[in-house]
Protein backbone atom coordinates (compact mmCIF):
# COMPACT_ATOMS: atom_id res chain seq x y z
CA UNK A 1 0.00 0.00 0.00
CA UNK A 2 0.90 3.73 -0.77
CA UNK A 3 1.17 6.12 1.48
CA UNK A 4 -1.27 8.90 2.16
CA UNK A 5 -0.65 12.25 0.26
CA UNK A 6 -0.61 14.18 3.20
CA UNK A 7 -2.13 18.14 3.52
CA UNK A 8 1.29 19.90 3.54
CA UNK A 9 2.09 18.16 0.05
CA UNK A 10 -1.37 19.27 -1.43
CA UNK A 11 -1.31 22.40 -0.31
CA UNK A 12 1.81 23.31 -1.64
CA UNK A 13 0.65 21.75 -5.53
CA UNK A 14 0.28 24.55 -7.37
CA UNK A 15 -2.10 22.95 -9.56
CA UNK A 16 -4.66 22.15 -6.51
CA UNK A 17 -8.20 23.60 -6.56
CA UNK A 18 -10.31 23.91 -3.68
CA UNK A 19 -13.60 25.06 -2.30
CA UNK A 20 -15.67 25.13 0.68
CA UNK A 21 -17.86 21.40 0.18
CA UNK A 22 -20.07 22.06 3.40
CA UNK A 23 -19.62 24.06 6.89
CA UNK A 24 -21.61 24.38 10.02
CA UNK A 25 -20.37 25.78 13.52
CA UNK A 26 -18.44 23.05 14.41
CA UNK A 27 -17.48 21.32 11.00
CA UNK A 28 -16.05 22.13 7.49
CA UNK A 29 -15.32 20.04 4.48
CA UNK A 30 -12.68 21.73 2.10
CA UNK A 31 -12.86 19.85 -1.60
CA UNK A 32 -9.27 19.82 -3.26
CA UNK A 33 -8.72 18.79 -7.05
CA UNK A 34 -5.40 18.38 -8.38
CA UNK A 35 -5.86 17.12 -11.75
CA UNK A 36 -8.05 14.03 -11.81
CA UNK A 37 -7.14 13.26 -7.94
CA UNK A 38 -10.09 15.09 -5.50
CA UNK A 39 -9.78 14.59 -2.13
CA UNK A 40 -11.24 16.03 1.10
CA UNK A 41 -10.28 17.75 3.90
CA UNK A 42 -12.79 17.90 6.87
CA UNK A 43 -11.87 20.29 10.07
CA UNK A 44 -13.84 19.79 12.96
CA UNK A 45 -14.41 22.27 15.78
CA UNK A 46 -13.53 25.25 13.79
CA UNK A 47 -12.38 28.22 15.77
CA UNK A 48 -13.14 30.69 13.05
CA UNK A 49 -17.13 29.02 12.79
CA UNK A 50 -19.51 28.78 10.00
CA UNK A 51 -18.94 32.94 9.01
CA UNK A 52 -15.14 33.04 8.22
CA UNK A 53 -15.91 29.83 5.55
CA UNK A 54 -18.95 31.96 4.21
CA UNK A 55 -16.91 34.46 3.42
CA UNK A 56 -14.42 32.69 2.21
CA UNK A 57 -16.76 30.93 -0.52
CA UNK A 58 -18.86 33.41 -1.87
CA UNK A 59 -18.49 36.34 -4.25
CA UNK A 60 -15.25 35.67 -4.94
CA UNK A 61 -13.66 33.80 -8.30
CA UNK A 62 -13.00 29.87 -8.29
CA UNK A 63 -9.22 30.49 -7.96
CA UNK A 64 -9.80 33.23 -5.46
CA UNK A 65 -11.50 30.79 -3.53
CA UNK A 66 -8.71 28.12 -4.09
CA UNK A 67 -6.05 30.89 -3.11
CA UNK A 68 -7.83 31.99 0.38
CA UNK A 69 -8.18 28.39 1.75
CA UNK A 70 -4.62 27.57 0.85
CA UNK A 71 -3.84 30.79 2.35
CA UNK A 72 -5.46 30.20 5.35
CA UNK A 73 -4.70 26.36 5.81
CA UNK A 74 -1.30 27.12 5.46
CA UNK A 75 -1.38 28.87 8.76
CA UNK A 76 -1.63 25.46 10.81
CA UNK A 77 1.27 23.02 11.07
CA UNK A 78 -0.67 19.41 10.31
CA UNK A 79 0.55 17.00 12.73
CA UNK A 80 -0.10 13.20 12.27
CA UNK A 81 -2.38 11.50 14.47
CA UNK A 82 -3.65 8.41 12.69
CA UNK A 83 -4.01 6.05 10.04
CA UNK A 84 -6.87 3.74 8.33
CA UNK A 85 -6.38 2.03 5.31
CA UNK A 86 -5.44 3.36 1.85
CA UNK A 87 -6.83 6.93 1.62
CA UNK A 88 -8.54 7.32 5.35
CA UNK A 89 -5.66 9.42 7.66
CA UNK A 90 -6.06 11.90 10.66
CA UNK A 91 -4.50 15.19 11.68
CA UNK A 92 -4.31 17.57 14.09
CA UNK A 93 -3.67 21.10 13.28
CA UNK A 94 -2.41 24.03 15.18
CA UNK A 95 -1.86 27.69 13.92
CA UNK A 96 2.14 28.31 13.35
CA UNK A 97 3.22 30.45 16.52
CA UNK A 98 5.62 32.40 14.83
CA UNK A 99 2.97 33.15 12.04
CA UNK A 100 -0.06 34.03 14.88
CA UNK A 101 -0.17 37.79 13.74
CA UNK A 102 -0.09 37.05 9.87
CA UNK A 103 -2.87 34.36 10.91
CA UNK A 104 -5.31 37.06 12.87
CA UNK A 105 -4.82 39.17 10.23
CA UNK A 106 -6.34 36.92 7.53
CA UNK A 107 -9.35 36.15 9.41
CA UNK A 108 -9.46 40.28 9.76
CA UNK A 109 -9.28 40.86 6.31
CA UNK A 110 -12.01 37.96 6.23
CA UNK A 111 -14.48 38.65 8.55
CA UNK A 112 -13.82 41.82 10.40
CA UNK A 113 -12.76 41.69 14.27
CA UNK A 114 -12.13 38.30 15.46
CA UNK A 115 -11.67 39.11 18.97
CA UNK A 116 -14.64 37.46 19.58
CA UNK A 117 -13.35 34.04 17.84
CA UNK A 118 -12.55 31.16 20.30
CA UNK A 119 -8.78 30.11 18.05
CA UNK A 120 -7.41 26.63 18.96
CA UNK A 121 -6.25 23.45 17.19
CA UNK A 122 -8.35 21.72 14.76
CA UNK A 123 -9.01 17.59 14.17
CA UNK A 124 -8.99 16.78 10.91
CA UNK A 125 -9.47 14.08 8.16
CA UNK A 126 -8.13 13.59 5.28
CA UNK A 127 -9.29 11.21 2.10
CA UNK A 128 -7.06 11.18 -0.66
CA UNK A 129 -7.85 9.73 -3.17
CA UNK A 130 -11.71 10.72 -2.24
CA UNK A 131 -14.05 8.75 -4.33
CA UNK A 132 -17.43 9.55 -5.64
CA UNK A 133 -19.50 8.04 -3.24
CA UNK A 134 -17.55 10.01 -0.72
CA UNK A 135 -17.53 13.47 -1.67
CA UNK A 136 -21.43 13.05 -1.90
CA UNK A 137 -21.60 11.43 1.85
CA UNK A 138 -19.57 15.21 2.93
CA UNK A 139 -21.83 17.45 0.50
CA UNK A 140 -24.66 19.55 2.01
CA UNK A 141 -27.18 16.98 2.37
CA UNK A 142 -30.14 16.89 -0.39
CA UNK A 143 -33.74 15.60 -0.48
CA UNK A 144 -33.50 12.03 0.06
CA UNK A 145 -36.15 9.95 -0.02
CA UNK A 146 -37.34 6.50 1.56
CA UNK A 147 -37.19 3.17 0.39
CA UNK A 148 -38.86 -0.41 1.06
CA UNK A 149 -36.28 -2.68 -0.27
CA UNK A 150 -38.63 -5.82 -0.60
CA UNK A 151 -36.18 -9.25 -1.19
CA UNK A 152 -36.36 -8.83 -4.67
CA UNK A 153 -35.08 -5.07 -4.79
CA UNK A 154 -32.87 -6.11 -2.37
CA UNK A 155 -31.30 -9.29 -5.03
CA UNK A 156 -31.96 -7.73 -8.44
CA UNK A 157 -30.47 -3.79 -7.46
CA UNK A 158 -28.78 -3.55 -3.74
CA UNK A 159 -26.79 -6.81 -3.51
CA UNK A 160 -25.39 -6.09 -7.19
CA UNK A 161 -24.58 -2.33 -6.08
CA UNK A 162 -22.64 -4.18 -3.16
CA UNK A 163 -20.91 -6.68 -4.84
CA UNK A 164 -19.36 -4.07 -7.57
CA UNK A 165 -17.91 -1.62 -4.50
CA UNK A 166 -16.52 -5.20 -2.61
CA UNK A 167 -14.75 -5.75 -6.25
CA UNK A 168 -13.58 -2.57 -6.76
CA UNK A 169 -11.02 -2.55 -3.68
CA UNK A 170 -12.52 0.30 -1.73
CA UNK A 171 -12.66 -1.70 1.20
CA UNK A 172 -9.11 -2.25 1.10
CA UNK A 173 -8.53 -0.14 4.08
CA UNK A 174 -10.73 -2.61 6.17
CA UNK A 175 -7.85 -5.47 5.35
CA UNK A 176 -5.74 -3.26 7.38
CA UNK A 177 -7.52 -2.25 10.60
CA UNK A 178 -8.43 -6.09 10.58
CA UNK A 179 -4.75 -7.42 10.33
CA UNK A 180 -3.72 -4.53 13.24
CA UNK A 181 -1.74 -2.67 10.41
CA UNK A 182 -3.60 -0.11 10.90
CA UNK A 183 -5.26 1.61 13.61
CA UNK A 184 -3.47 -1.22 16.41
CA UNK A 185 -3.36 1.81 18.81
CA UNK A 186 -7.36 1.78 18.83
CA UNK A 187 -8.27 -2.05 19.12
CA UNK A 188 -9.67 -2.40 22.58
CA UNK A 189 -10.53 -6.24 21.65
CA UNK A 190 -9.34 -8.47 19.46
CA UNK A 191 -11.26 -11.92 18.91
CA UNK A 192 -11.59 -14.76 15.92
CA UNK A 193 -14.68 -13.35 14.75
CA UNK A 194 -14.88 -9.21 15.69
CA UNK A 195 -12.51 -6.37 16.60
CA UNK A 196 -13.75 -4.17 19.03
CA UNK A 197 -11.90 -0.21 17.97
CA UNK A 198 -12.34 3.15 19.44
CA UNK A 199 -13.58 4.55 16.04
CA UNK A 200 -12.10 7.53 14.40
CA UNK A 201 -15.36 9.56 15.36
CA UNK A 202 -14.88 9.81 18.27
CA UNK A 203 -12.98 13.41 18.10
CA UNK A 204 -12.71 13.99 21.87
CA UNK A 205 -10.82 10.88 22.67
CA UNK A 206 -7.60 11.39 24.37
CA UNK A 207 -4.73 10.53 21.63
CA UNK A 208 -4.80 6.82 21.46
CA UNK A 209 -0.90 6.58 20.64
CA UNK A 210 0.09 9.10 23.43
CA UNK A 211 -2.04 8.50 26.30
CA UNK A 212 -2.00 5.15 28.69
CA UNK A 213 -5.56 3.59 28.64
CA UNK A 214 -5.38 4.14 32.35
CA UNK A 215 -6.23 7.93 31.46
CA UNK A 216 -9.41 6.92 29.79
CA UNK A 217 -11.19 5.70 32.33
CA UNK A 218 -14.04 7.98 33.40
CA UNK A 219 -12.10 10.83 31.06
CA UNK A 220 -14.54 13.86 30.27
CA UNK A 221 -14.38 12.29 26.50
CA UNK A 222 -16.66 9.36 27.74
CA UNK A 223 -19.40 11.50 27.16
CA UNK A 224 -18.81 11.38 23.35
CA UNK A 225 -18.44 7.52 23.71
CA UNK A 226 -18.18 5.91 20.21
CA UNK A 227 -16.84 2.58 19.55
CA UNK A 228 -16.89 -0.20 16.47
CA UNK A 229 -16.93 -3.72 16.25
CA UNK A 230 -16.19 -5.33 12.43
CA UNK A 231 -17.33 -8.90 11.62
CA UNK A 232 -14.17 -11.07 9.97
CA UNK A 233 -16.39 -12.91 8.08
CA UNK A 234 -16.22 -11.05 4.62
CA UNK A 235 -19.15 -12.76 3.41
CA UNK A 236 -21.64 -10.68 5.97
CA UNK A 237 -21.66 -7.11 3.79
CA UNK A 238 -24.31 -5.80 5.64
CA UNK A 239 -27.48 -6.42 7.96
CA UNK A 240 -29.22 -8.59 5.04
CA UNK A 241 -26.61 -11.20 5.15
CA UNK A 242 -26.70 -11.89 9.00
CA UNK A 243 -28.81 -15.55 9.52
CA UNK A 244 -29.32 -17.72 12.47
CA UNK A 245 -25.70 -19.47 12.43
CA UNK A 246 -24.44 -16.12 12.73
CA UNK A 247 -26.51 -15.85 16.64
CA UNK A 248 -23.78 -17.33 18.86
CA UNK A 249 -21.30 -15.26 17.53
CA UNK A 250 -23.35 -11.78 18.05
CA UNK A 251 -24.46 -12.96 21.75
CA UNK A 252 -20.52 -13.52 22.55
CA UNK A 253 -19.82 -9.66 20.95
CA UNK A 254 -23.01 -8.36 22.73
CA UNK A 255 -21.74 -9.60 25.99
CA UNK A 256 -17.98 -9.29 25.31
CA UNK A 257 -18.21 -5.28 24.30
CA UNK A 258 -19.84 -4.01 26.58
CA UNK A 259 -17.55 -5.25 29.43
CA UNK A 260 -14.23 -4.12 27.48
CA UNK A 261 -15.84 -0.54 27.42
CA UNK A 262 -17.11 -0.73 30.86
CA UNK A 263 -13.55 -1.92 32.12
CA UNK A 264 -11.77 0.73 29.47
CA UNK A 265 -14.48 3.77 30.38
CA UNK A 266 -16.25 3.34 33.53
CA UNK A 267 -19.13 3.41 31.13
CA UNK A 268 -22.27 0.27 32.25
CA UNK A 269 -23.40 -1.99 29.87
CA UNK A 270 -26.88 -0.54 30.53
CA UNK A 271 -26.15 3.50 28.86
CA UNK A 272 -24.76 1.76 26.02
CA UNK A 273 -26.20 1.49 22.49
CA UNK A 274 -25.81 -1.34 20.23
CA UNK A 275 -26.80 -0.76 16.48
CA UNK A 276 -26.56 -1.84 12.85
CA UNK A 277 -26.61 0.37 9.96
CA UNK A 278 -28.81 -0.49 7.40
CA UNK A 279 -27.44 1.16 4.75
CA UNK A 280 -23.83 0.97 6.45
CA UNK A 281 -21.25 3.79 5.53
CA UNK A 282 -19.30 0.68 4.37
CA UNK A 283 -20.45 -2.94 3.57
CA UNK A 284 -18.46 -4.88 5.87
CA UNK A 285 -21.13 -5.56 8.84
CA UNK A 286 -20.40 -3.71 11.88
CA UNK A 287 -21.75 -2.09 14.97
CA UNK A 288 -21.95 0.89 16.29
CA UNK A 289 -21.41 1.12 20.09
CA UNK A 290 -22.45 5.26 21.47
CA UNK A 291 -23.83 5.92 24.88
CA UNK A 292 -27.85 6.32 25.38
CA UNK A 293 -27.61 10.26 25.47
CA UNK A 294 -26.07 10.63 22.21
CA UNK A 295 -28.33 9.70 19.29
CA UNK A 296 -25.47 10.35 16.32
CA UNK A 297 -26.16 7.87 13.91
CA UNK A 298 -29.51 6.65 15.71
CA UNK A 299 -32.33 7.85 13.53
CA UNK A 300 -34.84 5.39 13.35
CA UNK A 301 -35.07 4.44 9.79
CA UNK A 302 -31.48 3.30 9.92
CA UNK A 303 -30.49 1.79 13.08
CA UNK A 304 -31.12 -1.63 14.15
CA UNK A 305 -30.73 -2.70 17.49
CA UNK A 306 -28.65 -5.56 17.89
CA UNK A 307 -30.40 -7.13 20.68
CA UNK A 308 -33.80 -6.49 18.53
CA UNK A 309 -31.30 -8.55 15.58
CA UNK A 310 -30.89 -11.41 17.66
CA UNK A 311 -34.56 -11.82 18.84
CA UNK A 312 -35.37 -11.35 15.38
CA UNK A 313 -33.28 -14.51 13.95
CA UNK A 314 -34.39 -16.30 17.19
CA UNK A 315 -37.64 -16.21 15.49
CA UNK A 316 -36.75 -16.91 12.18
CA UNK A 317 -32.86 -18.03 11.00
CA UNK A 318 -33.54 -16.03 7.51
CA UNK A 319 -35.44 -13.04 9.11
CA UNK A 320 -33.50 -10.68 7.34
CA UNK A 321 -33.52 -12.70 4.01
CA UNK A 322 -37.23 -12.23 4.05
CA UNK A 323 -38.39 -8.69 5.06
CA UNK A 324 -38.84 -5.51 3.78
CA UNK A 325 -36.08 -3.33 5.03
CA UNK A 326 -37.24 0.37 5.53
CA UNK A 327 -34.35 3.31 5.20
CA UNK A 328 -33.47 6.51 3.30
CA UNK A 329 -31.61 7.63 0.40
CA UNK A 330 -30.25 10.65 -0.87
CA UNK A 331 -31.26 11.33 -4.70
CA UNK A 332 -27.58 11.89 -5.33
CA UNK A 333 -26.96 8.68 -4.04
CA UNK A 334 -25.90 5.87 -6.93
CA UNK A 335 -27.85 3.05 -5.34
CA UNK A 336 -31.22 5.45 -5.30
CA UNK A 337 -31.00 6.40 -9.08
CA UNK A 338 -30.80 2.37 -9.74
CA UNK A 339 -33.59 1.80 -7.80
CA UNK A 340 -35.57 4.16 -8.85
CA UNK A 341 -34.12 2.72 -12.78
CA UNK A 342 -35.31 -0.56 -11.67
CA UNK A 343 -38.49 0.44 -10.52
CA UNK A 344 -39.55 2.48 -13.39
CA UNK A 345 -38.91 -0.25 -15.79
CA UNK A 346 -40.82 -2.75 -13.54
CA UNK A 347 -44.00 -0.02 -13.60
CA UNK A 348 -43.53 0.29 -17.57
CA UNK A 349 -43.29 -3.65 -17.99
CA UNK A 350 -46.76 -4.08 -15.65
CA UNK A 351 -48.60 -1.56 -16.86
Amino acid sequence: MTSNKDPVSMLQDSSCQARVLDASDKHATFLFEQGEVTSLLKLTALPFRQRVLSQISSNHSEGDETARIIKLLKQYDFHLSSESGAEYSYYNATPRTGLWNSFLAILTSLVGNTSFFNFGPLQCEFIYPASDRQILRASPSPSSRFIYETPELYHNVTEPYIQELKQSGSLSWIDNVLSGEKEKERCLLDTEHFLLNVDTKWRSHPDPKTTSREVWYQHEAVDDLYCLAILKDKSIASLRDLRGSHLAMLKVLIQECPKVIKKTYGISSDMIRCFFHYQPQFYQTHIHFTRIHNEIGAQVERGHLVQDVIQNLEMDPDYYAKRTVTYALRITDPLYHRIDAFQSSKASQEA
